[in-house]
């Protein structure tokens, strides 16, 4: 299953964005693809929510992948928050 997330989030979207993340987790039946490659905008609250998704799909057995690499905004956001590649790396199962 892939979760297709575009445009920019803020704390505003968290609940939202929470929602939607927990329904694709919970719908998919071993690895979900999160597609971020059109995220042009993140705050911390979404980074939080990303990390906090990987931590719960490896509780419930499952993983989530990132596909289709991220938007240059969003990696550059996240480089300023201090996230680095080698914590996608380990959150995150490789996006085959």
């Amino acid at each position: 299953m892939t979760l297709e997330l575009a445009g920019g989030f803020s704390l505003g979207d968290s609940a939202e964005l929470k929602q939607a993340l927990s329904d694709a987790l919970n719908a998919s039946t071993g690895r979900l693809f999160l597609d971020m490659s059109q995220v042009d905008a993140a705050s911390l609250t979404f980074f939080q929510l990303l990390f906090g998704l990987a931590a719960q799909a490896r509780l419930d057995g499952k993983a989530v992948a990132i596909s289709g690499g991220l938007h240059p905004a969003c990696s550059g956001a996240a480089a300023e928050m201090g996230i680095t590649q080698q914590d996608f790396d380990q959150a995150f199962a490789p996006g085959d």
